[in-house]
């Protein structure tokens, strides 16, 4: 595969490619997103060189924190171009970039590799002692059946997405991926083995899973902590409590309406029989948490976004 480095050691003839699309900037008839687009992709595609769209995707993930997985690299070089200064076209994005990539000496595909890596244990643990009820010390009385609510972690930072404006240039994705604001006592989870007597835990809980609602499957004693199951989640319940990252629901909340998470069981199934299209756990979540977000029922889920990257309404078909 040939990178990006490889032609900028013959930085002379690169330049004079910069000043040839710096020309075109001035010369389209329409200067907008899409004809820039549309020439740099065929400009680039006459080069021949397959490995420069990576390169740069990885430099601006790592460099500038701007999201790799649900970005095109086009959408990512927009969002770096509007960050240099808002009235900057791609074109003029695309030869800043290179000049900055040219003085970079770090190594861009050790990022790729940051993908692959996930908080798993996967010889699993013991449950330890499985309860029905359990009293905390103010006397609240948890029992396998209640009902559990997320609280929440994610306050107004959704303004920043695409998903509540399509229209940002340069919108933030952090609630997408592990972070400072996650649960600090809430964990994907699933059993291993017979009779579910040992369990994984992986991870913690992504703060845009705030305001979920579980159902309490089991209780255990384990290890001197309290522990409760949903299907997919284990909390540490006195900690999660005192940190209120969970509340109690109960019939004076009205009628309660769990959150359906069946299609996120069914990745995390094909994962564990080794037939998921993902490398990762991690990179699992990191998916569903996009494709499938109205599954979590945000009021603020306005827009989607199709599978050639496109965003719509979500009342219009895509």
């Amino acid at each position: 595969m040939v990178f990006i480095f490889d032609f900028i050691e013959n930085m002379t003839s690169y330049k004079k490619d910069i000043e040839k699309l710096m020309w075109v900037d001035y010369q389209l008839p329409q200067r907008n997103k899409n004809n820039y687009t549309s020439f740099i992709k065929g400009y680039l595609s006459g080069k021949d060189d397959k490995g420069f769209e990576e390169r740069v995707s990885l430099y601006l993930n790592k460099v500038h924190q701007i999201n790799i997985e649900y970005n095109t690299w086009i959408e990512q070089l927009d969002h770096y171009s509007y960050k240099q200064n808002k009235s900057m076209s791609l074109v003029e994005g695309l030869g800043t970039l290179l000049q900055e990539m040219e003085d970079y000496s770090g190594k861009l595909d050790e990022e790729k590799a940051l993908f692959d890596e996930e908080e798993i244990c996967w010889d699993g643990e013991l449950k330890g002692e499985m309860k029905e009820q359990i009293q905390l010390q103010d006397n609240t009385l948890i029992t396998v059946g209640d009902y559990i609510q997320f609280t929440d972690k994610i306050g107004d930072s959704y303004k920043q997405t695409k998903f509540y404006d399509s229209s940002l240039r340069a919108p933030c994705w952090d609630l997408f991926y592990p972070s400072e604001r996650d649960f600090n006592h809430v964990y994907f989870y699933f059993d291993v083995g017979e009779k579910d007597e040992r369990f994984v835990t992986f991870s913690r809980v992504r703060c845009l899973f705030s305001n979920s609602i579980i159902q309490i499957k089991s209780i255990s004693s384990h290890k001197g902590k309290v522990i409760l199951y949903s299907d997919l989640f284990a909390i540490e319940l006195e900690k999660a409590f005192q940190e209120r990252e969970i509340k109690l629901l109960s019939e004076g909340n009205g009628e309660i309406e769990l959150t359906d998470f069946s299609s996120l069981s069914e990745q995390f199934d094909n994962y564990i029989q080794g037939i998921s299209e993902y490398p990762s756990l991690r990179e699992t979540i990191n998916r569903w948490c996009v494709y499938f977000l109205r599954y979590l029922d945000k009021p603020w889920y306005k827009y989607h976004q199709s599978i050639n990257g496109s965003w719509h309404k979500n009342n219009e078909i895509s």
